[in-house]
């Protein structure tokens, strides 16, 4: 293999990692919690809604890579029922 192919291969390797870096970052998004209650209301979070993005909305809604901003405050979970969209707050991947 003579030099130059390599450093062409080399070059190619580096711009799709930097690509796919920059692609998995652009998917990452921060979502804020805006209320301290316990509501449900789908879709509120991504929308941005005020007052409507409750902590358990904003972990339904949060996919890999995303971000929590959770301000201060008390965050009761309120909602008993599993049917009601409530219960206990599950998170199933990584969290750092």
């Amino acid at each position: 293999m003579s030099r130059r192919h390599l450093r062409h291969l080399v070059v190619g390797a580096l711009v799709a990692a930097a690509f796919f870096g920059w692609a998995q970052a652009a998917r990452a998004s921060t979502i804020t919690v805006n209320t301290t209650l316990d509501v449900v209301a789908a879709g509120a979070c991504a929308q941005q809604t005020p007052n409507e993005c409750s902590l358990r909305e904003a972990v339904a809604e949060a996919v890999s890579g995303d971000t929590i901003d959770l301000p201060a405050g008390r965050y009761a979970l309120t909602i008993p029922s599993v049917a009601d969209g409530g219960g206990a707050l599950e998170i199933a991947a990584s969290v750092l």
